[in-house]
């Protein structure tokens, strides 16, 4: 690809990122960078090709790349314009808080990147098809200070997010979403999440512009993805609700309450948050065409399951998006959505796993539900 070359074997990669990942403290002595140590750690023993380096056209060079995507939080989106890699777009760490690479924003920046790697790197996680894949792996530069180290991911390019894909169909030559389709997505989403769970991982930022869509052999797949506020709570120690960052409307009724956001807490309770924002995130996928359900503003208070099922039903009903015919399905899987995964009281929810809302439908068992 123009503009960069890999590691020779000449030069193993820590030689080659040292300058980047050290600074001088007082006295002369060398004080490791946490964040970056940690993304070389994760990233060298997993098999995962790289590092790569954009040393002869760095990433922002137009003539070679241009933004593919608005930049969120965490990662600036490029692609290739010669497009020599069909399929790959890349993530370059933001750098925001300046190039100082002691600056604590910039520290904190590059811990989303590790964190974001450190679930990509998971050998289950990355066998599991409904969860994005990390390709490749390089470190970009800045004209200004070409020592800082800039992380840069190699991921598979998807079509869109499931939010575009809910409000905009037609654009993939889809005329309505029926309900097999949503039903599928559902279960990819809820499949990917098991997998999430049985590895240890919180993801922690559920929604619709975290879910990306493929198209292959003739079907449309779900995958997660944007991990930069993933939780692993077996290394995190003190465990707390405060620590499940998320987004506003797709967040639990326990994370944004003050007394109970400090409380300390088992490693299993942070995944009973990602199962409540599943739940919002299904109906949003079943019925809201990618909204939440409920309110965006965090200090209304959230509603009880039975006003929840009340709302769902109530939108189902005077929906002209849902065919008649599939009013009474979608009220009954809405239902046990509501009952199992939005409970008020986190031990109440289910765990999520694709097998978690069965129904029998003339004949046929939706196994998968």
């Amino acid at each position: 690809m123009p503009g960069y070359h890999s590691s020779s074997s000449e030069s193993s990669s820590s030689e080659i990122l040292t300058p980047g990942i050290s600074s001088t403290g007082e006295g002369g002595t060398t004080q490791e960078l946490t964040s970056v140590a940690e993304f070389l750690t994760i990233m060298e023993p997993s098999g995962i090709p790289g590092p790569m380096h954009f040393q002869r056209a760095r990433l922002r060079n137009e003539t070679f790349y241009e933004e593919f995507a608005p930049p969120g939080s965490q990662f600036g989106v490029y692609r290739e314009i010669q497009n020599t890699r069909e399929g790959v777009i890349m993530k370059r760490a933001l750098t925001t808080a300046g190039n100082d690479s002691r600056n604590p924003q910039l520290q904190q920046q590059l811990k989303m990147v590790e964190r974001e790697v450190r679930a990509l790197c998971h050998a289950k996680v990355r066998e599991h098809q409904n969860i994005v894949k990390l390709k490749a792996w390089a470190f970009d530069y800045t004209m200004e200070t070409p020592e800082t180290l800039i992380p840069v991911l190699f991921m598979e390019e998807a079509k869109c997010t499931l939010l575009k894909f809910l409000q905009h169909p037609h654009e993939f030559d889809i005329d309505r979403l029926d309900y097999h389709i949503r039903y599928s997505l559902c279960l990819d989403i809820a499949s990917g999440l098991r997998r999430l769970f049985e590895c240890g991982i919180v993801h922690g930022d559920l929604k619709p512009d975290n879910i990306l869509m493929f198209y292959g052999n003739n079907q449309w797949v779900a995958k997660i993805s944007d991990f930069g506020l993933s939780i692993f709570p077996d290394s995190e120690g003190h465990i707390t609700y405060s620590m499940f960052k998320s987004t506003v409307g797709w967040k639990p009724p326990e994370v944004v309450d003050p007394p109970l956001s400090s409380e300390s807490l088992p490693e299993h309770a942070l995944f009973k948050c990602d199962s409540y924002s599943y739940g919002l995130l299904a109906l949003s996928i079943l019925v809201f065409q990618g909204e939440s359900v409920v309110m965006k503003d965090e200090a209304v208070e959230y509603p009880e399951c039975d006003v929840l099922i009340r709302t769902v039903h109530s939108a189902i009903s005077s929906s002209s998006q849902i065919l008649a015919s599939e009013k009474s399905l979608q009220k009954e899987i809405c239902g046990q959505i509501c009952k199992k995964c939005l409970c008020r009281e986190p031990r109440d929810r289910i765990i999520v796993s694709p097998n978690s809302f069965a129904i029998d439908i003339e004949k046929e068992v939706w196994q998968d539900w």
